[in-house]
């Protein structure tokens, strides 16, 4: 049986919820050059680089550029 799948015992916290609730509050810095991950489920955009939440409309102007460049060069 591996690590992941024992139970714990009630009264020790997971810090994977810590984490993850810690990474909610810290928005994504990696700019242009950020990978998308948006979850329709959830709702939420997040940078497949860090990990992080990227505001939606960020995101929305990132990609947006990107196709901006990409047409004006070829």
């Amino acid at each position: 049986m591996s690590d992941s799948n024992k139970k714990l015992p009630e009264n020790v916290i997971k810090f994977d919820s810590i984490i993850k609730v810690k990474n909610d509050k810290v928005e994504c810095q990696c700019g242009d050059k950020a990978k998308y991950r948006i979850s329709e489920r959830y709702k939420l955009v997040t940078c497949e680089i860090c990990g992080k939440n990227v505001d939606p409309f960020t995101a929305l102007l990132v990609i947006v550029k990107r196709l901006k460049s990409f047409y004006h060069n070829n």
